[in-house]
């Protein structure tokens, strides 16, 4: 689609079906080779075959319930 470095593509619920080449997050990197991609989820999977940091990458930032209802 494009090989520009300067776009972003954010997902939102990274967690569902986003995962392998025919997901839609691998469709985008297929698509989009160049473009930065972030994703936010809840719940990360850790399983084989849907891992969420092996297909987005590290996690940047966590907080937990307690950080959520003093925040």
């Amino acid at each position: 689609m494009s090989d520009r470095n300067n776009l972003i593509v954010i997902a939102d619920e990274a967690h569902h079906t986003q995962y392998g080449v025919k997901g839609l997050a691998g469709n985008l990197r297929l698509a989009l080779p160049n473009a930065s991609h972030v994703a936010f989820t809840d719940t990360p999977v850790s399983m084989m075959g849907r891992d969420t940091t092996e297909q987005f990458g590290p996690i940047i930032h966590t907080y937990d319930m307690v950080q959520s209802v003093e925040a």
